[in-house]
């Protein structure tokens, strides 16, 4: 399926070209991204983060952004109370519409650079791709301890029908994969590499543990509905001076409710194996 197969065929490298880019004196903190059936939001300057993706005329998200951590006590922080230090939207395929996104954020001894790009279906597919690279570099000299987290809100056909959504993260031997479905749609996250802690849950709750004055580790469950679900990946590493750690997500919107029946009847198995056959 392409939306395991396409985007890991990338550089990361070659993605992040942008970051020669020099910084602006007041980045742009509001973007619209537009290919296809497909409209993306992000608010670059507050947690609302990736605000909005729109396939077919429904809003199929209420949230999806980042978190971070350096050493082992403390709180989380939403990566916008980073110095945004640049950011553009590019227009990859030619077609007039802005359909890929650049942002780079400072801290003390640090910087993070994402990468979003969208890539719409077909009208009436009801199909839609969101790449996103992300790169974290350590611009000191000296060991730095990190925790990053990605929390997502999908609201499959919309934010009314938002209470029957079910989600399941399955943790193979060399990536993460988390689906979540409802009757009518299905959005799967693949990512290479496992994420090291993991939770799907009420989002009020899980966005409550990044706030809460002490340090987070994600505790599962791995499922969790039917009911308005989120879910969260957290990744703790040390990066070395002058290191760069890369991550790399793919999100993909789908009309496949079959697909996820089946999982829910115990065939996560099969169908992983399906999907790195097709």
């Amino acid at each position: 399926m392409r939306a395991v197969r396409t985007f890991f065929a990338l550089s990361l490298a070659g993605l992040f070209l942008a970051a020669a880019m020099p910084a602006m004196a007041a980045p742009q903190t509001s973007f619209t991204l537009t290919d296809g059936n497909s409209v993306a939001t992000f608010d670059l300057a507050s947690d609302a983060g990736m605000s909005g993706w729109t396939v077919e005329g429904v809003n199929q998200l209420a949230k999806q952004w980042f978190w971070y951590r350096t050493g082992a006590t403390g709180d989380e922080s939403s990566i916008h109370t980073l110095t945004l230090d640049a950011s553009n939207a590019f227009d990859m395929n030619g077609d007039s519409n802005d359909d890929s996104l650049y942002a780079r954020y400072l801290g003390t001894g640090f910087k993070i650079e994402i990468r979003w790009s969208l890539t719409g279906g077909t009208t009436g597919s009801k199909n839609s791709l969101l790449g996103e690279q992300i790169k974290i570099t350590n611009t000191d000299t000296t060991a730095l301890d990190f925790h990053f987290f990605q929390y997502t809100d999908f609201n499959l056909g919309g934010a009314a029908d938002a209470t029957d959504d079910q989600v399941t993260i399955i943790l193979p031997l060399v990536d993460t994969v988390v689906y979540q479905w409802d009757p009518d749609w299905e959005a799967d996250t693949a990512l290479v590499l496992e994420a090291d802690y993991y939770m799907a849950g009420d989002p009020t709750t899980i966005l409550n543990l990044f706030s809460d004055g002490s340090p987070t580790t994600l505790s599962g469950p791995a499922t969790a509905g039917p009911a308005d679900v989120a879910w969260a990946l957290q990744w703790d590493f040390t990066l070395g001076g002058g290191k760069s750690y890369l991550r790399g997500f793919e999100k993909h919107i789908t009309p496949e409710p079959a697909t996820m029946a089946m999982l829910a009847l115990g065939g996560a198995g099969l169908f992983l194996a399906k999907r790195r056959r097709g």
